[in-house]
């Protein structure tokens, strides 16, 4: 600080290419003052609460994708058992997928498309229980069956391990 109560600012000399100029730097001198006013032990706060807030954000999204992944299951249910139980076709699928993007703008994943994905994943574990340990055991939980074969496939996206995942 300076007898007039502001931070000290001093000139620095930089050269930019051929040529040398006067640059005022006070954010520096700011950074260095305050890193002097730290109190013992900040830093290892400060670390601290970043880890324990990087760590709540992983368990919050790890907790949205199990809640995603069973939700899609149930829907896919729902079709499944109403389909053969009433005979619904696959226009149905269609127009529950116009009513849902109506309905929830704001959400993807709602497309015919992917209600057939969530119905074949619901055709392969027809179980809640067998889906909730998968789901338990599975963070990425990214379901997208090749239609050629939904069972093997969706077995194949359970039991691999995605490369680079952890």
């Amino acid at each position: 600080m300076n007898s007039t109560g502001s931070p000290a600012v001093k000139r620095v000399m930089v050269r930019v290419g051929s040529q040398e100029a006067n640059h005022l730097r006070p954010e520096c001198f700011l950074m260095a003052e305050r890193r002097a006013l730290v109190p013992a032990g900040y830093s290892k706060l400060l670390s601290d609460l970043k880890r324990r807030i990087q760590a709540a954000q992983l368990r919050a999204s790890l907790a949205v994708n199990r809640e995603l992944v069973l939700l899609y299951w149930q829907i896919g249910r729902d079709i499944l058992a109403r389909q053969e139980r009433e005979s619904w076709g696959a226009k149905v699928i269609d127009r529950l997928a116009i009513d849902l993007k109506a309905a929830f703008p704001e959400m993807k994943g709602f497309s015919p498309r992917n209600l057939k994905y969530m119905r074949a994943f619901a055709d392969a574990w027809p179980k809640e229980v067998i889906v909730q340990q998968l789901v338990a055991q599975i963070p990425w939980a990214s379901i997208r069956p090749c239609p050629a074969n939904h069972k093997r496939s969706l077995q194949l996206r359970f039991s691999a391990p995605r490369s680079g995942s952890t």
